[in-house]
């Protein structure tokens, strides 16, 4: 697994494309709606989205990785950094953004 952090708009895509000679079909972008873990997915962007999902539907998102590594040890995982800037005043999201 190849992991790549950083800031919103930084051209991690973008980098993950050139560097592993992957197509924009390769990407597979997690949706705050709904928790899936996709099968063998190239790319794996918005990771953070995937989180989000797990929280929302009372899961732990640590757990949920752990038990489904076996589906992404071979993809590059994209994860926006979303530890910087204000604290949220919400409990739900200061959670989300630990998590």
């Amino acid at each position: 697994m190849v992991l790549i952090t950083g800031g919103a708009y930084q051209g991690k895509v973008d980098y993950a494309l050139e560097k592993f000679n992957l197509s924009r079909k390769d990407i597979y972008t997690c949706s705050v709606d709904k928790v899936e873990m996709p099968e063998g997915a190239p790319i794996i962007n918005n990771v953070e989205n995937l989180v989000k999902a797990c929280l929302d539907n009372g899961r732990d998102p640590l757990k949920y990785l752990a038990a489904r590594k076996s589906r992404w040890v071979r993809s590059v995982m994209i994860v926006n950094d979303i530890s910087c800037g204000l604290v949220p005043m919400d409990a739900e999201d200061r959670a989300y953004r630990e998590a």
